[in-house]
């Protein structure tokens, strides 16, 4: 089972380290393992389900500037960013295509989108919902959007992908 997680964790970009105690560790033994993790800056807190596919929670005294949702992610929980105050730059893959209620409670200067496609089917659970109520600058593809052009082919825009744009969007 573990190893399987483990495996799991590398094929979405996600470092993994498996900790085996002995039955007869004692409670002083274990909050030292529990100190050094704290204290491991690579080991980053960011809570995902158990198959990796969604983000539960960020943690909100968490220093990184910029973070690039994993690749294999569909779905970003409830509140998942809420109060994540340092974050600078968020970047979503294709792959998401749920986004909970209040999931980017906070302000942060750049959202970075792979595609127009895959945004519009993203089902947000409420206008607040989507990440580009909070950020100041969105950028598709890599380029900053300030006129968004839904190209030809896109039949189907779910509620709430394009609320609370800064720039016009021509259809």
């Amino acid at each position: 089972y573990v190893a399987g997680k483990s495996k799991a964790c590398a094929q979405v970009g996600i470092s993994s380290q498996i900790y085996r105690l002995a039955e007869e560790t004692t409670e002083e033994e274990l909050s030292k393992v529990i100190n050094q993790l704290n204290e491991d800056k690579s080991v980053d807190g960011i809570l995902f389900n158990k198959d990796l596919t969604t983000i539960v929670s960020f943690p909100q005294g968490y220093e990184l500037k910029e973070y690039t949702i994993p690749s294999g992610v569909t779905s970003i929980g409830q509140e998942a960013f809420d109060g994540c105050c340092s974050l600078e730059s968020i970047t979503l893959p294709d792959s998401v295509t749920s986004i909970g209620e209040d999931a980017f409670r906070v302000y942060f200067p750049k959202l970075y989108i792979a595609s127009v496609d895959s945004w519009c089917q993203i089902e947000f659970a409420t206008q607040y919902s989507n990440p580009i109520f909070y950020a100041s600058t969105v950028y598709i593809g890599g380029t900053q959007i300030e006129t968004l052009i839904i190209p030809e082919g896109i039949t189907e825009i779910k509620n709430y992908a394009f609320g609370n744009l800064g720039f016009p969007a021509v259809l």
